[in-house]
């Protein structure tokens, strides 16, 4: 007799047939004995997670906090991985209870939910589902099965569910399937979902209520049921209306314009190696600090409202910390509005200016002495001419000029330097050369190209196009050579993303070979007495501190930049417009130089708080060299009675004879300091100069401070020259060596 219909389906499922119960172990047999070709192919569960990526990008602070995040995949809405102690306690059991209650009691494939359904869909033409949660997760898995029948899909998933039991256990099918389980709204994953509906992320998923994770988990497998949609619509209008759980809000995350993440994704960061497409959707760790992050973009968006009238719209900031080379503050632009004023926003604020190329203007004058110091080319105290200066090209006459369309005849190199005279810089470079200085900007990781020569003498005055980064990843490896002389060979690599950036193999070539130069170059960089001509002694430049500085501007006031260091950091400053617009007379002492010293103030109060030490200004820069004395000690200190001794030129000075001056006009002043002559005493048997053996016509023989100076105007005639100085007995007193050209 054949059963009732009503009685089969009151049976089940408490008690199964006996030919469904035989029919699944059977099956149960067959099942285990495939999964076991199977279980090969199924990678472990760590190897699989660790290939699983977010939708979004994320930086995170040095503290461990999100920081930046850019939307990377936009045909999905999921989080980082998450593990499954982040999620709340029960969540295991809810789960079971809505998605496989026999979960603890299967392999993977439930034989007595598979018999009935066999036993369903053979004697009552019914279909019954058997999917396990292990199933779900294999289809999660392995999207390929999704390309077969539905028939073979479903002989294929049991095979697969045991072998993913077998291999990732309890807890791996259950953290997948909370990580992968497609939602309603195009989202995916419980913790996407808590994020998008609840604010949770993070730490904040933990404490949300269990009511909130059935109601999720309940739509899981239904993501677009009438159910599901009226659910997401309710939950959208409880975001709009306000009613919003504030203990699990999302914190931390800038909703800023993610420059430095973004520049490492696009490859445009120098030294990282940008994520492949298929890995870009995972978490990176950062050296930045987000509590000084937010103090510099603070500062610079005040900055940004003083120059408003200006025309100077955008503004990079760029930290880096000297001994390790990272980088602790990034700011491509101001992006977010500052209330209640929002006409302080910048225009374009999606640039990031530390990655945009610039015209450097005097930005690399630094780098240029520092080669003619280590060369021996010139010293310090070596005189320069700051003349007229042409120079016949196939495109016309190059006419440079100085910023203050003012010449000042003959300047020291230091005074030059310090006060970013242009004309004697041109006369520098003449002199040094052009494909030397290329190579050593190149050296710096300063980009030139492969045709230095079409720069000619502007090189010199910044003509070529940089980036904030490359700049200060120079000033880094000037810094570093200036106190660090260990480290003086090696060019300084800045690291943003530890896990990204590369070494580099081979070792990159040496670079500022004489610490002695990069020494004099931060020590005259740092003098506010001997740049006082040009930028006044109370000028944004002169911090409270010891700092050496340096500022450009471009042509037509297209870009400001102001560059400092410290014995620990470094600053770069960049001010402009981001479409290249020139601003309205604003140089860089006026334009990036107010915000350089605001960071710079910013971040020595940061150090000193963090490292509980106060940093005195006579400390930081003790510069051990014969040779650093300031320009106008005759000036400072009354001269010794008795002394005598050449005082221009010093030992080893190199002249360079203009050819843009005749021949029959061009001198050079050679000077020496004698005791003061006493009253009545023949010109003859007075102390004289000597060149070459020769005397010299003295043209002048003043008095300072009660001794008599020296003067002779001399035809320069090219070779090596020995001045001496020889007294009224015919001794010699003093004696130096210097070359023409």
């Amino acid at each position: 007799m054949i059963p009732s219909t009503k009685r089969s389906r009151g049976f089940f499922p408490f008690v199964c047939a006996p030919k469904a119960t035989t029919a699944a172990v059977c099956l149960g047999v067959v099942l285990c004995l495939f999964s076991a070709g199977v279980f090969t192919f199924v990678p472990s569960f760590d190897t699989f997670r660790r290939k699983q990526f977010s939708s979004s990008a994320r930086a995170l602070s040095a503290q461990g906090e999100p920081w930046q995040e850019q939307r990377v995949d936009f045909a999905r809405e999921r989080e980082p991985w998450t593990p499954l102690s982040a999620f709340p306690v029960g969540t295991r059991e809810l789960l079971r209870a809505r998605e496989d209650a026999r979960f603890p009691w299967h392999p993977g494939v439930d034989p007595l939910a598979l018999g009935a359904a066999l036993h369903s869909t053979i004697v009552h033409s019914r279909r019954r589902g058997a999917s396990t949660l292990d199933m779900q997760v294999a289809r999660l898995v392995f999207p390929s099965l999704r390309a077969f029948s539905p028939w073979q899909r479903k002989l294929m998933e049991p095979f697969v569910a045991l072998a993913l039991r077998a291999r990732w256990g309890f807890r791996g099918v259950e953290e997948s399937w909370l990580n992968l389980v497609p939602l309603p709204g195009g989202v995916e994953g419980l913790p996407a979902a808590a994020k998008l509906h609840f604010g949770a992320r993070g730490g904040a998923l933990a404490q949300l209520p269990l009511a909130d994770i059935d109601a999720l988990i309940a739509h899981a497998p239904r993501p677009g049921s009438a159910a599901a949609r009226a659910w997401v619509a309710a939950r959208q209008a409880e975001r709009t209306s306000g009613i919003e759980k504030p203990d699990v809000l999302a914190s931390g995350v800038s909703f800023q314009v993610p420059h430095l993440l973004q520049s490492l994704l696009e490859g445009r960061l120098p030294g990282h190696l940008s994520p492949s497409k298929s890995a870009r959707g995972q978490t990176f760790q950062t050296h930045i600090n987000a509590a000084l992050q937010a103090d510099i973009e603070k500062a610079a968006r005040g900055e940004l409202a003083r120059l408003r009238g200006r025309n100077a719209n955008n503004v990079a900031v760029l930290v880096v910390d000297n001994a390790t080379a990272n980088v602790i503050a990034y700011l491509g632009d101001v992006t977010r509005l500052p209330e209640p004023d929002a006409r302080s926003a910048p225009e374009k604020p999606w640039v990031d200016n530390v990655v945009s190329f610039r015209q450097a203007g005097s930005t690399l004058k630094p780098f240029l002495y520092a080669l003619a110091f280590e060369k021996r080319y010139i010293t310090p105290k070596t005189q320069l001419l700051d003349t007229p200066y042409e120079r016949a090209k196939a495109q016309g006459t190059y006419r440079p000029r100085n910023y203050d369309l003012r010449f000042q005849g003959s300047v020291s190199a230091e005074s030059a330097l310090a006060n970013s005279r242009n004309v004697p810089a041109v006369r520098v470079l003449d002199v040094v050369g052009v494909p030397a200085f290329a190579a050593r900007l190149e050296a710096l990781t300063i980009p030139v190209g492969d045709a230095p020569e079409l720069y000619g003498e502007s090189l010199a005055l910044g003509t070529l196009d940089v980036t904030l980064w490359h700049l200060v990843q120079a000033y880094v490896s000037l810094a570093r050579a200036a106190w660090r002389p260990e480290a003086a060979r090696t060019p300084a690599r800045l690291v943003a993303f530890p896990a990204q950036a590369h070494s580099m193999n081979p070792p990159p070539p040496p670079v500022f070979r004489s610490p002695e130069s990069a020494q004099e170059v931060a020590r005259i960089l740092s003098s506010n007495t001997l740049r006082a001509s040009s930028f006044g002694l109370d000028s944004p430049l002169a911090t409270p501190f010891e700092t050496a500085v340096k500022t450009g501007t471009s042509v037509d006031m297209r870009d400001n930049w102001c560059l400092g260091f410290t014995p620990q950091h470094t600053v770069g400053v960049w001010v402009g417009n981001a479409d290249g617009e020139p601003m309205w007379d604003v140089s860089g002492v006026e334009g990036a130089a107010p915000l350089w010293r605001d960071v710079m103030e910013r971040l020595q109060n940061f150090h000193n708080a963090t490292e509980g030490a106060q940093v005195s200004r006579d400390a930081n820069f003790a510069m051990p060299l014969a040779t650093s004395e300031p320009l106008n000690t005759m000036e400072q200190e009354p001269l010794p009675p008795f002394t005598s001794r050449v005082l221009v030129p010093e030992e080893g000075t190199l002249f360079t004879r203009d050819p843009g001056i005749p021949n029959e006009v061009e001198r050079i002043v050679l000077s020496a300091r004698v005791p003061k002559k006493p009253r009545g005493t023949p010109f003859l048997n007075a102390h004289r100069l000597h060149l070459n053996g020769s005397p010299l016509s003295l043209e002048t023989r003043e008095t300072r401070q009660g001794n008599d100076v020296l003067v002779a105007l001399w035809p320069p005639s090219p070779g090596r020259h020995r001045l001496a100085l020889v007294d009224s007995d015919g001794r010699e007193v003093d004696a130096v060596t210097f070359l023409v050209k």
